[in-house]
Formats: structure tokens, sequence, C-alpha cells
């Protein structure tokens, strides 16, 4: 599925990871993203984020960037101040998929 979205090629033996998508925003109301996704692959770690949407929501763009800001903040968490990463924020790569419905 990565693959198709995002015109990536990763090899079926990387590894394939489903990090919290429930953070809290500046309100400290909870933020669930619909699908985050971590690839593990030779070339190191690559974050996807996936939002499906059954209409248009003028604020989109807003929570895709909190839902986002959460993921990379809880992947610098994780990698602590003393990783590769070190304090660098990496953002996941964002798509919105849109569903209409036919009746």
């Amino acid at each position: 599925m990565v693959n198709a979205l995002f015109g990536t090629n990763y090899s079926t033996n990387s590894i394939v990871q489903s990090p919290n998508t429930e953070t809290l925003n500046r309100k400290k109301q909870k933020r669930i993203a619909d699908i985050l996704i971590r690839i593990i692959a030779p070339d190191g770690e690559h974050d996807y984020l996936i939002e499906a949407q059954t209409k248009d929501d003028p604020w989109l763009v807003v929570s895709i960037f909190e839902y986002s800001l959460g993921a990379a903040l809880q992947r610098c968490i994780e990698h602590g101040a003393s990783g590769r990463e070190g304090n660098v924020l990496v953002f996941p790569e964002p798509k919105i998929i849109y569903c209409r419905f036919m009746y």
C-alpha cells in the first residue's frame, strides 16, 4: 500500500510498524490520525501518514499538521536526544484519500 500511494519501492522484507496515532493538541484534546505507518528499511526509518475523508473539511490542513507534529515529537522522544536524529523533528509524509460514495 505504501509503495502504491507514495511511489516508493520498499522490499517485502522491510519491517512495517504502526506507531501510536493518539496525541494531544495544544488544548490537551486527544487527536487520533487515521493511519500512521513506519517502514524500517536498510536506508533508515520512514513514516507515512494516511488520512481518509468523506467530505471537504476546511480545517483538514491544520489537522494533518497537528497529527504530523504529534508523530514527529513522539519519534523524537523514542529516539532520544542521543539517537541518530538527535533533536531534529522528522515529519511523516502525508497523503489524504478522499472517499466519495455513490448511491
